[in-house]
């Protein structure tokens, strides 16, 4: 029998092979901390190489329509490979049979050359002969990826030698899914970003402030940015003589920057006139260097196959949630699967307004709600782990007893009051991504059983999926809301194809269609009207974003309308429109003002401060202020702003 001293005992890990579950999901968790829709192609094409090996992988998107195409490879090929590929299958694609194959056949998600049998047609084809054959390529691997109408997404990997392994079809069977779930999250999280341009972005925070100086509008971030250079940023707050009423009186204009220093670092600040008021923009300066070092993700080196798999299922059923309230159940319902408790939570919490939305694994009943969450609120700030969170952000998987060794918890109220009568005696949890002031926790709670090295493990590997999805999905969220505000606020949206159809409209945008003269129903074009004149892209990747007014005198039938439009690379476009406001003296009127307190409201709309209303209708600058005040209170506003949109509306 040989003994252990026969010779010398190998390491544990030279011994580890990492399984297809365990290999899919470290390229998932890289792929997933992409920032962009271009990074995460860039990553895609990137991973797919490094699990199934070739002479190159790509990750290409086409317009049907227009021939269009975005297409990017690992590793990265020259601007003239670039060129002949998409050159050559925009012209001659329809000869390629693995994408034939896989389009045809709506069950086939993965194909290679070698099973479609005979490719006599092919190997004579001008696509093989003047583009594959030339480069060496004697096999492919073709992955087909969901698509929106008239397009096609697809990866594929190319090999010099024929026959891809059964291991390679596995590894891609198992990665289509995934890559496909956040190819979906990143496409709304960029129109989010999109919809975001009509305001601010590129993390730019917004003040409105009027000619005099005084603060209209202000969000909670500009506050806390102007609070650190010195300047109340708070509305009806003056800005005269700080740091940023000099910017804005400098004339910066809208492309000019000014780099304001102070005790906490530096803010660049943005100053734009619109209507006789200013646009401030400030954000804090970034320094890469500065910024402490994130701790690098867990390898899944330490979860057994069975772990592995159990994991990579739980993230495909999470990574389909199309809302957080979604999110929320299903990451409660497989966390509580994989690491079982009394119950599994997904809280957010801000401590500042002592408010909390919960969801549980199992599910309970209203009453427990009711009896239960108003007592975890009031408390939830004596938690170790909340506490730990909210200084921490997204932090890694902690439990109450790492925290709190002497278990000096036990004796504050939230444990009295809410834990114990649950019957709670240890909790592990993780944060996840939050606005400032808000902690979001997923946590498990159990009975006082402790937590193994295992049950770690697993929620460290749940949390670095998890991370990534709920940031897609909070986007999404953004997106809608975004799109439900530009509803309310008169747009309608309609999606056009790269070719000027129109593939989605509304009722109300056909009716401006037929006021105006333009065909804007589904299948109508749009080539040859003033709503369709856009760039040609010059770049893959490149964006654009124009904001037109289109007045009635550019068209034959009158009714003036504004116009955006949002250019993608490849399509679909989005084309927002809406009737230009008409607000009238009558119009006014008939809201109930008087027609001087009708005539003030119009100046209000057009942004006139006090000073310029008592200018141009010949008043002194009381008789003007107290003309605003009495049709804010005919009109049931406690703003300006408000005023104006009252009035904008009602016209």
């Amino acid at each position: 029998m040989r003994t252990g001293g026969d010779r010398e005992q190998a390491d544990p890990r030279e011994a580890f092979v990492p399984t297809p579950h365990a290999r899919v999901l470290e390229a998932v968790a890289r792929l997933g901390s992409s920032a962009t829709r271009a990074e995460f192609a860039a990553a895609a094409s990137r991973e797919l190489h490094g699990l199934v090996p070739g002479l190159w992988a790509t990750f290409e998107e086409v317009d049907l329509v227009s021939g269009d195409a975005s297409v990017t490879t690992w590793p990265e090929q020259s601007a003239d490979w670039h060129e002949s590929y998409v050159a050559m299958h925009a012209r001659h694609g329809r000869e390629h049979p693995t994408l034939r194959h896989l389009f045809a056949d709506d069950a086939a998600t993965v194909a290679t050359w070698g099973d479609l049998g005979r490719l006599e047609p092919f190997t004579t084809s001008v696509l093989h002969t003047d583009f594959y054959a030339l480069h060496g390529v004697h096999d492919q691997l073709a992955i087909r990826l969901p698509s929106a109408p008239r397009t096609v997404a697809t990866m594929t990997v190319c090999r010099a030698a024929e026959g891809f392994e059964p291991l390679d079809r596995e590894i891609a069977a198992l990665w289509r899914p995934h890559v496909a779930n956040l190819r979906d999250l990143f496409v709304w999280r960029e129109r989010a970003r999109l919809a975001a341009a009509l305001t601010v972005s590129d993390g730019w925070k917004v003040a409105v402030v009027d000619a005099e100086g005084v603060v209209l509008a202000a969000t909670q971030d500009a506050a806390l940015l102007g609070e650190s250079i010195g300047a109340s940023v708070l509305v009806g707050r003056s800005l005269v003589g700080t740091h940023l009423w000099s910017v804005a009186t400098a004339g910066a204009g809208p492309t000019g920057v000014h780099r304001i220093d102070s005790a906490y670092g530096g803010v660049d600040v943005q100053a734009v006139e619109h209507q006789r008021r200013w646009r401030l923009l400030m954000r804090r300066v970034v320094h890469p260097a500065s910024e402490p070092d994130r701790p690098r993700a867990t390898a899944t080196e330490g979860l057994t196959v069975e772990d592995q798999e159990a994991v990579l299922e739980a993230i495909g059923r999470i990574g389909r949630a199309a809302t957080l309230e979604e999110f929320a159940r299903m990451a409660c319902r497989e966390l509580h699967r994989l690491v079982p408790g009394i119950w599994a939570s997904y809280n957010e919490t801000n401590l500042s307004t002592a408010r909390t939305a919960t969801f549980v694994w199992p599910e309970r009943e209203a009453d427990w709600f009711d009896q239960n969450i108003g007592t975890f609120t009031r408390y939830a700030h004596q938690s170790p782990l909340v506490r730990h969170i909210s200084e921490d952000g997204e932090s890694d998987v902690r439990t109450l007893l790492d925290l709190d060794p002497d278990r000096t918890f036990e004796d504050t109220e939230l444990f009295r009051h809410y834990y114990a009568p649950l019957g709670v005696r240890s909790q592990a949890a993780f944060g996840l991504p939050a606005p400032s002031g808000v902690v979001i926790a997923l946590v498990v709670n159990r009975d006082g059983a402790d937590f193994t090295g295992r049950d770690r493990r697993v929620m460290e590997e749940l949390r670095l999926h998890l991370s990534n999805i709920h940031r897609m999905v909070a986007a999404y969220e953004r997106a809608r809301g975004m799109t439900a505000a530009v509803g309310l606020d008169g747009w309608e949206t309609l999606l056009v194809a790269d070719d000027g159809t129109v593939l989605e409209s509304t009722p109300a945008a056909e009716e401006i269609g037929r006021r105006i003269g333009t065909g804007l129903a589904i299948g109508d074009s749009l080539l040859g009207t003033t709503l369709w004149g856009r760039s040609t892209p010059s770049t893959p990747g490149q964006e654009w974003w124009s904001v037109k007014r289109v007045p009635s005198t550019s068209l034959e039938v009158g009714g003036a309308f504004d116009a955006s439009l949002t250019v993608n690379p490849v399509g679909p476009h989005v084309l927002l429109l809406r009737p230009a406001h008409a607000a009238t003296v009558e119009s006014a009127m008939r809201l109930g003002l008087t027609r001087r307190q009708a005539e003030v409201a119009l100046l209000i709309v057009d942004g006139a401060t006090n000073v310029q209303i008592a200018r141009a209708l010949t008043i002194s600058p009381g008789t003007a202020r107290k003309h605003v005040e009495t049709l804010m209170a005919v009109l049931g506003v406690s703003s300006r702003a408000a005023a104006a949109v009252a009035v904008v509306r009602g016209s």
